[in-house]
């Protein structure tokens, strides 16, 4: 485990849970055989290989679970967020997603996925110490709908993983610097280790504002010392959690020295 408590956070009830949101809307095949399934078939050819092969994302039961994931958060959107600003955008990617995992030759067409694999950050002024943390053991979905000339979009974070999906394609954006990301289609090959490096800072302040709700919810749960200084550490330095520490260390001490910002200056 890579969690000191051997929990996850579940950020939206502040309540410790062993996997992320379920919720009664799935029937018993699709959620334990069906998704399962691309579940397992994933975390075989994707999560735990590093790198994954270049076709290993791109195959159809790694797109479907990345599609059901999305499609299960949406439907959950739909039940509990408080933000009805998002409703319209939630519904639209609950379609989205549902007809994608009926016909994944509709990815690249009408819904797009943009990869990012996970790299160390410690030289950036755009995201704040914790994003090492947040990245590599965060598991959530933020709903986005259309502005300033972007699309619909649904950023899917995953641990180690982010997928942005929208209902169109980035490369008829705007100009802008940060969208020159290479979006995911059925058999195309694609390096994971490679594509879409900038991606955390495209969606710097979603990330931004996750990093200080779950440092919020850690204090608020009396975890923040034991997750900081806990006899865990001594005993699993190794473990990603700790591993995340230190980049995040690192990051600062970058910032105090490069960046601006006075929030990175020591008091």
């Amino acid at each position: 485990m890579n969690s000191p408590s051997g929990f996850l956070l579940n950020s939206w009830s502040m309540k410790r849970a062993q996997d992320g949101i379920k919720g009664p809307y799935l029937c018993h095949e699709c959620d334990n055989v069906l998704f399962s399934d691309w579940e397992n078939h994933f975390k075989l050819r994707v999560f735990d290989c590093n790198p994954p092969q270049a076709l290993a994302l791109s195959d159809e039961k790694s797109i479907k679970f990345i599609l059901s994931i999305a499609f299960r958060y949406a439907i959950h959107f739909l039940e509990t967020s408080p933000i009805s600003a998002n409703v319209q955008n939630n519904e639209i990617f609950k379609r989205l997603t549902y007809n994608a995992i009926n016909n994944t030759k509709i990815v690249g067409e009408e819904i797009f996925i943009y990869p990012y694999s996970f790299k160390p950050v410690t030289n950036s002024c755009q995201l704040i110490p914790g994003v090492n943390h947040f990245l590599n053991l965060s598991s959530h979905a933020v709903s986005l709908p259309a502005e300033e000339g972007l699309p619909n979009a649904f950023l899917l974070i995953l641990p180690s993983m982010l997928f942005l999906q929208t209902d169109g394609n980035l490369k008829e954006a705007p100009a802008n610097e940060l969208i020159n990301l290479e979006d995911l289609r059925p058999l195309v090959p694609l390096n994971l280790s490679l594509v879409n490096t900038n991606m955390p800072l495209f969606v710097a302040p979603i990330i931004n504002r996750g990093i200080g709700q779950t440092q919020a919810h850690q204090r608020n749960m009396n975890l923040w010392n034991k997750i900081a200084y806990g006899a865990d550490k001594l005993l699993h330095p190794n473990k990603m959690i700790y591993r995340a520490q230190k980049w995040d260390s690192n990051l600062l001490a970058w910032q105090r020295k490069n960046c601006a910002n006075k929030q990175f200056q020591p008091t």
